[in-house]
């Protein structure tokens, strides 16, 4: 959370800039493979197309943020902010699959059904499988894997509830207060609470469902950036008709 003064205070966390250091440098090693083989009408992944983007721009703009630094940060931190959590997660899935059979029972039904055993499944088949879809977004809710979200900073200066947030203040949004908010669900603490909204034809019938929720914890992030919640985000659990726009409690820090 303080990197610049954690830096100067001694203790094992200083190992953490050492491994840093060195994903840094196995990632210059795939930027540069990338930038070797690359083939504009062919890319492979995202490397491949910020790079085609990169060189597009600099053809036109010398001026562009498509350039080798901001490529570095941005796959460094798509490796840092997804291998954790992800990890954790599954984590979360299988310890939930192996105390309800019940819904491994179920889920495994729902793949076989639309997916089968010939192929390999597709995002298309997302739109199939809600049962699936609604476990996926259970499990994130339930296993609340970054309960004080992630640092953000304001870029002017906004009025939250009669309070002034002043451009550069660091806000930290308390996203467990989402996950585990008891006007959105009867038992937030417990997953068997909330098993009951993974109806199949509930969520064919409507794309909002709890699907809002994680919507609701993405716009968290958005506002503290000055941009203003729409009731439209509201997790639609209950109270789904509520006009109240719904926001999240936060944790406001200063340097």
């Amino acid at each position: 959370m303080f990197p610049s003064l954690m830096k100067r205070v001694p203790g094992p966390h200083q190992k953490i800039f050492t491994y840093f250091k060195a994903l840094e440098n196995i990632l210059i090693e795939q930027i540069n493979s990338h930038l070797e083989t690359l083939d504009a009408a062919n890319p492979r992944d995202y490397m491949d197309c910020f790079l085609i983007r990169m060189k597009q721009e600099q053809m036109k703009n010398t001026d562009t943020p498509f350039d080798i630094p901001n490529l570095l940060s941005t796959v460094f931190d798509l490796f840092i902010g997804g291998a954790e959590t992800a990890a954790v997660t599954l984590r979360y899935g299988f310890l939930i699959l192996t105390k309800y059979p019940e819904i491994q029972e179920k889920l495994q039904l729902e793949i076989e059904e639309v997916i089968g055993h010939t192929r390999e499944p597709s995002v298309d088949d997302r739109n199939n499988t809600p049962y699936l879809n609604a476990f996926i977004h259970e499990v994130q809710r339930f296993s609340d894997v970054l309960p004080m979200g992630v640092a953000r900073r304001a870029t002017k200066d906004l009025n939250f509830r009669g309070y002034l947030i002043p451009e550069g203040m660091d806000v930290l949004p308390l996203l467990t207060t989402v996950l585990h908010d008891p006007s959105q669900f009867e038992k937030p603490r417990s997953l068997t609470s909330t098993i009951s909204w993974m109806k199949t034809e509930s969520l064919r019938s409507t794309k909002r469902f709890c699907l809002s929720l994680l919507e609701s914890v993405a716009a968290s992030g958005r506002a503290w950036h000055g941009w203003n919640f729409s009731s439209s985000l509201r997790p639609s659990c209950k109270n789904s008709n509520s006009s109240q726009p719904w926001i999240p409690r936060i944790w406001i820090s200063t340097q």
